[in-house]
C-alpha cells in the first residue's frame, strides 16, 4: 500500500526535523500497524513497558533534582 510508505516518510521527515529519525524497526512497526486501531494500541503499550522497565530508580531520583 503505498499510503503505507508515505506516511513513513512523512513520520521520518518530521523526527529527523527533530534529530531522531526512523530505525527500520520503527518503520516495520509502522507497517504493521497502520490501518489497525487495536494494533496501534498494543504495540504503544508494549514500547511503553520496554522504555518503563530501562529507566532505573536512579534515573529518576535524579531527574526529580
Amino acid at each position: 500500500m503505498k499510503d503505507k510508505e508515505w506516511i513513513i516518510k512523512q513520520t521520518d521527515a518530521s523526527m529527523r526535523l527533530e534529530g531522531m529519525p526512523l530505525t527500520d524497526q520503527d518503520k516495520d512497526r509502522i507497517r504493521s500497524c497502520v490501518g489497525d486501531q487495536e494494533k496501534v494500541e498494543y504495540v504503544i503499550g508494549e514500547l511503553v513497558d520496554s522504555y518503563r522497565k530501562s529507566v532505573s530508580v536512579k534515573d529518576i531520583s535524579n531527574i526529580r533534582k
